[in-house]
């Protein structure tokens, strides 16, 4: 897949998924986060001022701009997130942690919390994941207990989030197939000649969208569907194939046979 933003990555494409995990201790192995705590109504967070600096606060900005964890340190105010906060913490330009409200079956709140490290070009992103219960008690959830997941201020099942969050890092994939072929047009072409390239690479682009954003897909991407009756067939014709094989070789015996 090609480089993506890490703050839109895909939960869809998790990696050394974690699930089942303790989200308060995913959260304390950064050495910057000193101390987690729980309750019915929010998760909090202190942190470390010695050895926070260099991570930003997202989404709780104070006259539009990020907040760094050292601040709240500073003034010894701890982060605070309701039910339905998201969070974003920078750590590095490629390493974030994502603070996500989600619902779990039986009418339980809590947060996933996704520790995501950026691959290099062409490859998956790192993603780390666990979740945590707002409950005075600590209660072990997984992936498959997750029933809702907020998007955008909006709550969406986990089928959903799921497709949003493909589009758009489809879409995202699809900007960069058309940042790299208009580069290339430009390096090799001029004049009349580009122009009509990159008319022709914007139609493409333009068609490739419309198909992404209807959710149709090219033929070069088939279905789970269909990848599915395709590797069963794979597999009912492997044995018959074996069969064939020793029927062929049973009858070459006999027939060198004195």
């Amino acid at each position: 897949m090609k480089m993506k933003n890490v703050i839109i990555a895909a939960v869809v494409m998790l990696a050394g998924n974690m699930s089942g995990t303790d989200g308060v201790e995913l959260l304390k192995k950064h050495e910057g986060i000193d101390s987690v705590s729980v309750t019915t109504t929010n998760l909090t967070i202190w942190f470390n001022e010695n050895k926070s600096r260099g991570l930003s606060v997202l989404d709780k900005p104070i006259r539009g701009m990020a907040r760094s964890s050292s601040e709240y340190a500073e003034k010894n105010e701890p982060l605070v997130l309701a039910p339905d906060d998201s969070i974003t913490l920078i750590y590095q330009y490629n390493c974030v942690v994502k603070i996500t409200p989600v619902t779990f079956k039986k009418q339980r709140r809590g947060f996933e919390i996704s520790d995501i490290v950026a691959a290099h070009y062409g490859e998956k992103d790192l993603i780390n994941a666990a979740y945590i219960v707002l409950s005075d008690k600590p209660i072990q959830v997984n992936e498959e207990d997750v029933e809702m997941i907020m998007k955008d201020g909006e709550w969406k099942t986990v089928k959903e989030y799921h497709a949003t969050v493909e589009r758009e890092n489809r879409l995202q994939e699809l900007r960069f197939k058309y940042r790299d072929k208009r580069r290339e047009a430009e390096a090799l072409l001029q004049g009349e000649e580009l122009t009509n390239r990159l008319s022709a690479i914007e139609h493409e682009v333009k068609l490739e969208r419309e198909r992404i954003e209807s959710g149709t897909q090219t033929e070069d991407e088939p279905s789970e569907e269909k990848s599915k009756t395709t590797t069963f067939w794979l597999y009912a014709l492997i044995p018959l194939c074996l069969l064939a094989v020793l029927w062929l070789a049973r009858k070459k015996r006999k027939r060198d046979s004195p």
